[in-house]
């Protein structure tokens, strides 16, 4: 070691004699310098004021002591009540700015003799001051809590024993909890849900879980889970073993165990793995107690582990990650800046100030050491930790502002203009106005879901709730009204949705669903009643998608490795595909496709960059298709290269991601100062060849030929082109339910089934992924490339009948064959009466390489590169897909999220609770994949984004406007996103630290205490789903420490794809964010947050982490290196603060 000083803390103490005797010694100011091994530190301070009583009534933050600007304000005055000797309570609290003026308050009143909270009371500037009321028990245990909006209360008894644990919990609507308790431990024995479903738990006689049964698995044998503490014996060897049961009233389990040392940290991960394999994953750690060496997943016995190992600073900041391949990435940290060389070499800089927010974003070009300044992104915040500005590298400004309950009331946008939103007491958004000037408006229920959502026209979209007709309906959505008809819902035991009816034009279309133990898809039955059946391998992954009414098989996948990925799948025509990944870094390296009949179909190698970019692609069956590729520093596409494309394609970007020059096409023009990232015009040679028109929220209303109209949701109703006009339906959800043409009308029933002129065809997924297409007597399969776009379409025979090639952005360079599938580039479907491609939340022109409307959510605001709303997956379409419309993912397996080998599920010793649900524990923050019905739960508005896309929420049963009203920094975005929330404070005043987050992406962690549990108990009508566990776009991530590296991992699908596909839904939810800031937050989080460290294994197995599925995919990205020991929520943009 050098000796030099890295951080450096101070503490002031005085001492004052606020009564005769006695002497009080208090800590009066907290220096707190950072060196990073300079001599010149950067010093924060904070000073405190106490009361007589030793109470602290000041807190004066001075931030960053060397700049002005940035101080914040704290006071408390508090209750002296010395009779009874309550000399602690706050009265009042408030946060003033550095120039002293006052931004928050709220006031606390208190039962005389008791010190019980009675009323506490937030200010709202010009407005009414929410009041949330309290009564008790004489035991002085909280009874009834009465709302701002006055609703009925909800009312809280307790068990008669001990009169301290919630025995009935009743929410404004009357739907009851009821809980019996283990005395000994003070656990929930039994939980009874509003529609008389019990979940059991066990415990031994240390209190911990030894089996969770849930409603559907009382005659299983080892219930839903159990566990087994095998904590004896040699240090190493001890471990816990959890068996999850798979098909309920079966013995079928799938095990997985976790290792621990003598320091309790988890030192080897096993899981069943298929055909009798055992996944292994192992850790070891330097003297410091970090992680030095951590290998990928690896079955045990047949292979080898591969390592990655870690270097760290003097403080245990990751410095150096080097991969399995050789290649490594680099950290370096100077007084709140970090500086990240990318394995290529390439630099990023993300400057953070005083209290750890990011304030400038660098981009460099040049490789290492050869750097040069490109791009500066700036960020700015009030005194609250709000967001409120945004300057991109071209000085386009991105303005917010908030109410003094930080809730966002108005928005500038570069792109989408002016916005502005309106609350009630609760915190629900009740009105919308857009740059158009339309008004929408929302009303709801007393559990703070959404009942109308009302248009400027004054049509609107009804929800409705608990309706006896369906199952298990109590907390449930049951009947949702919308423009394309009517949809009800039916529910099993866990809340799953086993039932929806669609109404259109007076005919019902069914779709019947059922699950196994462990959430993942057992069965789908279509409206025509046809039967598919999928089958799982003893690790998990998917095995078969057959039809069960003929027991025709569509397709097997086999020859997995360790990592989940499929090594083959086969289809039922006989047509085999072969897919190959480097044991190193897990890419995929070659992908095979032979017929029986037509011979070999397809067979592409990939090469890559260090990290991960894709360099080429050779055809070894058609030299003509082989393409190569070149990237600028920021990994944008600058050169694509094909025999094909007669020559290289050349693509230019500025700073802020407009693409400047397409050689296609010509240079790019963006002339309108109202859409900055809107292209206006393409010239080339000299001549304008096309113009772009928008309207004030960002959405192309003419251009290239053709005319758009919107509705007020910012969704095509309407485009003309060559004189025909295609006119389009939505959902509440976004979803297009209709497209009308002057030839034909199109139904569509989700993904899965639509019918055309009086011809329906299904469609089979695996996962996400579409795998073949039935209409009558005709089956045609899809064979797909990484990007999951279709490449070769064959017949029920083998025989190929379409081959699709492409130009990078997905215009098609050719097409041949007999027959033309509408779903090509990325699986998306192309409406060839506009040549646009559908992709849910927006339409994408291929040819112009831009989306046509602004998008609703920023999905990464730490890459400045996604500030661009228009732009595709960061003009890096190799590499990145956009399932939804509403962002990107990095994809590296193009076929099918594949349910990875169970080594995932084994997390952290120090939480046994969430063996199975802990499937997440190596995720990314990824965008979900939807859900059955596509509404939110609440109506909070994003810090960071725009509004009036397409409603995107992926909660099945609670509602929310189907509208886009803000992305989120943080990811946040349509369909009411979460936005960012640096700290919350929950019912018992524990503050939840929300800023905890991955630098390079917008996904949030709350770091959960395991004081949070007790509150799930206090909000019941916020907790409703406390049993059929959705998250609402939110998954469990265990960390230890916040290390972040770029990597390859197994990201858990947010729900199941092929669940989503029954409304359509494919995932037009945003990236990562929290809930937005409000009052509501309060009484929200106990019950949100402690559905994860209050339920033994998250809301039942699986269902937490999304209505049906543990179903993985490999991403490469930016992933948490820490072992697990703590457990957090991550969210992604449609997630709500009373999530469940």
């Amino acid at each position: 070691s050098s000796g030099n000083i890295y951080t450096k803390t101070y503490n002031t103490y005085q001492y004052t004699n606020p009564y005769t005797g006695v002497n009080f010694p208090y800590l009066s100011q907290k220096d707190d310098y950072v060196y990073d091994g300079t001599s010149t530190p950067k010093q924060a301070a904070i000073s405190f004021t106490y009361d007589s009583y030793g109470n602290i009534t000041r807190k004066y933050f001075y931030g960053d002591v060397s700049i002005t600007g940035d101080e914040r304000d704290e006071y408390t005055e508090y209750n002296y009540d010395t009779i009874n000797w309550l000399v602690s309570l706050p009265s009042s609290t408030y946060v003033k700015d550095s120039g002293g003026v006052t931004k928050a308050q709220a006031w606390f009143t208190y039962y005389s003799g008791t010190g019980n909270l009675w009323k506490e009371e937030s200010w709202l500037q010009g407005g009414t001051n929410p009041i949330t009321t309290y009564t008790y028990d004489s035991y002085g245990n909280v009874w009834t809590i009465t709302d701002p909006k006055n609703n009925p209360p909800t009312i809280i008894t307790y068990d008669t024993a001990a009169y301290t644990y919630p025995a009935t919990i009743q929410n404004p609507l009357g739907h009851i909890i009821q809980k019996t308790y283990d005395y000994r431990f003070g656990k929930v024995l039994t939980e009874r849900d509003p529609n008389n479903n019990t979940t059991t738990y066990q415990y031994d006689v240390f209190g911990r879980p030894t089996k969770v049964i849930n409603p559907i698995d009382t005659a299983s044998t080892y219930g839903t889970v159990s566990y087994y503490y095998l904590d004896f014996g040699t240090v190493g060897s001890q471990r816990v073993l959890a068996y999850a049961t798979e098909q309920s009233g079966t013995a079928n389990y799938i095990w997985s165990e976790v290792y621990f040392d003598g320091l309790g940290r988890t030192i080897r991960k096993r899981a069943e793995g298929p055909n009798g394999k055992v996944i292994v994953i192992q850790t070891l750690y330097n003297n410091r107690g970090l992680v030095a060496f951590e290998s990928l997943p690896y079955f045990e016995g047949s292979e080898t582990p591969r390592w990655r190992t870690y270097e760290y600073d003097p403080i245990g900041r990751i410095t150096k990650t080097t991969h399995p391949d050789d290649t490594f990435a680099t950290s370096s940290y100077l007084k709140g800046s970090l500086t990240y060389v990318d394995s290529n070499g390439h630099k990023k800089v993300e400057e953070r100030d005083i209290y750890g927010r990011a304030i400038k974003i660098k981009e460099y070009m040049g490789v290492f050491p050869s750097f040069k300044l490109y791009a500066t992104t700036t960020y700015e915040y009030n005194v609250l930790g709000n967001l409120t500005k945004v300057i991109d590298a071209n000085n386009n400004q991105t303005i917010i502002t908030y109410d003094t309950l930080s809730r966002k009331t108005s928005m500038d946008d570069p792109d989408m203009g002016h916005w502005e939103y309106q609350y009630d007491a609760n915190g629900n958004l009740t009105y919308q106005k857009d740059a158009k000037n339309q008004i929408i408006t929302f009303e709801y229920d007393a559990l703070n879901r959404i009942k109308k959502k009302i248009y400027p026209d004054t049509t609107y979209i009804e929800y409705r709730y608990d309706e006896s007709f369906s199952t298990n309906p109590k907390g449930m959505l049951t009947t949702l009204i919308d423009f394309s008809g009517t949809t009800k819902y039916y529910y099993d035991k866990l809340g799953r949705t086993i039932k929806t009816v669609k109404t259109i034009d007076a005919v019902d279309y069914t779709t019947e669903t059922t699950y196994d133990s462990l959430g993942r898809i057992e069965t789908i039955k279509y409206p025509d009643n046809t039967p598919i059946k999928y089958e799982y391998d003893s690790g998990g992954n998917l095995y078969l998608v057959k039809n069960t009414s003929n027991d025709a098989v569509y397709a097997t996948y086999s020859n997995y490795n360790a990592l989940g990925q499929a090594g083959t799948i086969t289809y039922a025509n006989g047509v085999s595909t072969a897919y190959q990944y480097n044991p190193q870094n897990n890419r995929l390296y070659s992908i095979t496709t032979n017929s029986p009949s037509a011979g070999g179909l397809m067979n592409l190698s990939y090469s890559y960059d260090n990290i991960g970019n894709i360099t080429n692609i050779t055809d070894i069956l058609n030299s003509q298709k082989t393409r190569t590729f070149k990237y600028d520093d920021i990994n944008r596409l600058i050169e694509a290269g094909s025999p094909s494309y007669g020559g290289n394609l050349i693509y230019q970007y500025d700073k802020i991601g407009n693409m400047t020059y397409n050689c296609k096409y010509g240079y790019y023009y963006y002339d309108d100062p109202l859409h900055k990232h809107a292209v206006t015009r393409v010239v080339k040679n000299g001549v304008t060849i096309d113009t772009y028109s928008y309207d004030d929220n960002g959405n192309m209303i003419s251009g290239a030929g053709r005319s758009l109209t919107y509705d007020y949701d910012n969704r095509p109703t309407s485009i003309i082109y060559n004189s025909m006009a295609v006119i389009s339906v939505y959902d509440a959800g976004g979803n297009r339910v209709k497209k009308i043409t002057p030839n034909s009308t199109t139904i569509y029933i989700g993904q899965l089934y639509e019918c055309t002129g009086g011809v329906c065809t299904k469609y089979v997924f695996a996962g996400s992924q579409r795998i073949a297409n039935i209409s009558g007597t005709e089956t045609y399969y899809y064979h797909t490339d990484h990007l999951g776009s279709s490449n070769i379409i064959t017949d029920k025979n083998g025989n190929k009948v379409e081959d699709i090639f492409y130009y990078p952005y997905g215009e098609m360079k050719f097409h041949t064959g007999a027959i033309n599938v509408r779903h090509k580039f990325t699986g998306q479907e192309l409406d060839a009466e506009t040549g646009l491609y559908y992709y849910g939340a927006r339409y994408y022109d291929p040819r112009l390489a831009r989306f046509l409307s602004a998008d609703s959510i920023v999905p990464d605001p730490s890459n400045p590169q996604s500030l661009n709303r228009y732009t595709y997956v960061l003009n890096n379409p190799l590499i990145y897909i956009d399932p939804t419309g509403h962002g990107f993912w990095k994809t590296v397996l193009g076929i099918v999220e594949m349910v990875v080998g169970v080594v995932l599920m084994v997390v952290g010793i120090t939480n046994p609770y969430i063996f199975y649900a802990g499937v997440a524990v190596m995720s990314v923050g990824i965008a979900t994949l939807g859900g059955n019905v596509n509404v939110s739960v609440t109506t909070q508005v994003a810090e960071f984004g725009g509004g009036g896309g397409p409603g995107n929420s992926v909660d099945f049963n609670y509602t929310g406007p189907g509208s886009g009203y803000g992305g989120g920094y943080g990811g946040g975005g349509g369909g009411g996103s979460g936005g960012s929330l640096p700290y919350a404070t929950d019912s018992n005043g524990i503050t939840i630290d929300m800023t905890f987050y991955n630098r390079y992406s917008a996904y949030k962690t709350v770091e959960v205490t395991s004081e949070d549990s007790i509150n799930r108990d206090m909000y019941p009508s916020n907790s409703r789903n406390r049993d059929s566990g959705e998250s609402n776009g939110c998954f469990a991530q265990c960390v230890e420490e916040n290390r972040w590296d770029w990597g390859w991992v197994t990201a858990l699908t947010i729900g199941n794809p092929v669940a989503n596909a029954l409304a359509g839904e494919t995932g037009r939810t945003g990236f990562g964010g929290v809930p937005s800031h409000a009052t509501t937050w309060q009484h929200k989080a106990g019950a949100w947050i402690s559905r994860v460290t209050g339920n033994p294994w998250f809301s039942r197995v699986g269902r937490f982490v999304g209505r049906a599925a543990l179903i993985p995919t490999v991403f490469e990205g930016f992933y948490d290196i820490g072992t697990i020991d703590r457990c957090a929520v991550v969210c992604s943009g449609e997630s709500r603060q009373n999530s469940k």
